[in-house]
C-alpha cells in the first residue's frame, strides 16, 4: 500500500512539474532548473561547440548588451567567482534592464552584497520600459520572485500570433510561473499553445527558414521545452537543432547554450503537413513545399502576405500539401470529390454566411454556415455538391 502511494506521489509531481522544483530548492528558479543546469554543466564537461562558442563570447566581448545575462549564467554553470563579480557590477551600471538584474539576482545570489541587493532591489528612477505586452508581463515576474513576492495570476491568451521576440519573452514567462508556481498557464488557451510549435514553424516564409534571425532561432529552441512531447515541438525541433544554425556570435550563443537541448528526440521537418488554419482567428498559412523556392501564403482578416507565389494564385485552385485552396469566384461553386484533401475556401466576404446540401444526407436538407474575418471557410469534411455565398451576406 505504502508503495503504492509513493508511486502515485511521485508520479504526480513529475506531471506537474514539482520534483525539480523541490530538488532544486535553494538553487536558482529564474528558467534554471535543475535538470536545465545539470545538461549546461554536462555540456560543459565534454566541451561542446555550443559551450567553447558561449564561453569564448563570455571571456572576450565585455561590450555585449546582455553580459549581465551571460556573466551570471557562466557563474551558475562554473561556480567562478570572478564572472559572478562582474555580473553585480555590470547590473549596478544597468540596473534599469530589470530582466537581467533578476537574471544576476538569482543566478549570483552569493556574489551580491545585502547593500547591493538593496540598491538593486529599490531602483526606481527608471523610464517607462518601451516593451510589448508579453516582455512587460515576464519582467514584472521575474521582479516578483527575486523580490519574494507572489506574482499576480496573468492572461496568456494569443489574439494572434506574437512576434519572435515577444513569442520569446511569453516562452519564459510560461516556463518560469510553471516552475515556480506549479501551474501551466497554457491552460488558458490550449487549442492554441497545442498548434504553437507547428504555427510558428509555417509562420516563417522560406527565406526564413533558411536563413532565421538569432532571435527566431532561440524562440523555436525555448517553445520546444514547454512541451517537448507534442509533435508539433518535435518537428520544430527538427528544424531549430540543424548544424547549419548552430549560432558562433553575438547576443543569441547564450540563449542558445540555454535552450538547445541536443537530447531531445527531433524529426524531420520536411515530414510536416505544410499548412495549419486558426479559425477563431481567421488566419491561415501554408506552403507548397519546404524549399527556399516554395510558395509561402499568410491568410489573414487584413489582408494577405505572399512569397514566391505565381501571378493570380488567389485566382485559382492552389495545393499545399494535402490542402486544396479553392477560391469563390462566383456566387456559387462546385466542390470536388472527396479524396481525403481537406478543402479551404477563400475570397468569401469576411464573415459571410454560406449555405450548402449535404448530398450524401437523406433528402438533402440545406445547412449554413459562416465564413471566418478573412473569408475563409474550411469545408466540413464529406461534404459535396454545391456551396453558395448566401445573397444579402455580399
Amino acid at each position: 500500500m505504502l508503495r503504492l502511494l509513493f508511486c502515485f506521489f511521485n508520479c504526480f509531481f513529475l506531471l506537474t512539474g514539482r520534483l525539480d522544483h523541490l530538488q532544486a530548492e535553494g538553487a536558482p528558479h529564474l528558467l534554471l532548473t535543475a535538470q536545465r543546469l545539470k545538461r549546461m554543466q554536462r555540456e560543459r564537461e565534454r566541451e561542446s561547440e555550443r559551450w567553447l562558442t558561449f564561453e569564448r563570447r563570455v571571456l572576450s566581448v565585455p561590450e555585449s548588451p546582455e553580459r549581465g545575462f551571460e556573466l551570471a549564467l557562466y557563474f551558475a554553470i562554473t561556480g567562478n567567482q570572478p564572472q559572478g563579480k562582474e555580473a553585480v557590477k555590470w547590473v549596478l551600471a544597468h540596473s534599469c534592464d530589470r530582466r537581467q538584474v533578476a537574471l544576476v539576482l538569482d543566478w549570483a545570489s552569493t556574489q551580491v552584497s545585502d547593500t547591493e541587493r538593496k540598491m538593486l532591489l529599490q531602483s526606481t528612477s527608471c523610464p517607462a520600459a518601451k516593451a510589448g505586452k508579453f516582455e512587460q508581463m515576464r519582467d514584472r515576474l521575474f521582479w516578483h520572485l527575486v523580490r519574494q513576492e507572489t506574482p499576480s495570476l496573468e492572461d496568456v491568451h494569443l489574439p494572434d500570433l506574437p512576434s519572435a521576440v515577444e513569442l520569446y519573452a511569453l516562452a519564459e514567462y510560461l516556463d518560469v510561473y510553471h516552475n515556480t508556481q506549479a501551474e501551466d498557464l497554457r491552460h488558458q488557451d490550449v487549442a492554441a499553445y497545442m498548434q504553437l510549435p507547428t504555427t510558428y514553424l509555417l509562420s516563417m516564409s522560406p527565406q526564413e527558414t533558411e536563413h532565421p534571425t538569432w532571435q527566431q532561432h532561440i524562440t523555436a529552441l525555448a517553445l520546444v521545452t514547454l512541451d517537448p512531447n507534442l509533435q508539433g515541438s518535435q518537428f520544430l525541433q527538427g528544424w531549430a537543432l540543424e548544424d547549419r544554425f548552430v549560432l558562433q556570435s553575438g547576443p543569441g550563443v547564450g540563449y542558445e547554450f540555454l535552450w538547445a537541448d541536443a537530447y531531445l528526440p527531433g524529426v524531420g521537418y520536411q515530414n510536416l503537413e505544410p499548412w495549419i488554419y486558426w479559425e477563431k482567428l481567421g488566419h491561415l498559412w501554408a506552403r507548397t513545399d519546404w524549399s527556399i523556392n516554395a510558395c509561402w501564403i499568410n491568410l489573414l482578416p487584413n489582408g494577405a502576405k505572399e512569397e514566391n507565389c505565381p501571378p493570380g494564385w488567389q485566382e485559382r485552385t492552389m495545393q499545399f500539401g494535402r490542402l486544396k485552396l479553392i477560391p469563390i469566384t462566383e456566387r456559387c461553386i462546385t466542390l470536388p470529390e472527396f479524396d481525403r484533401n481537406q478543402v479551404v475556401l477563400l475570397r468569401t466576404p469576411p464573415n459571410a454566411k454560406l449555405s450548402y446540401v449535404h448530398e450524401k444526407e437523406k433528402g438533402k436538407e440545406k445547412y449554413e454556415a459562416n465564413a471566418d474575418a478573412a473569408g475563409l471557410w474550411h469545408v466540413v469534411e464529406g461534404i459535396q455538391g454545391k456551396v453558395c455565398v448566401v445573397e444579402n451576406a455580399r
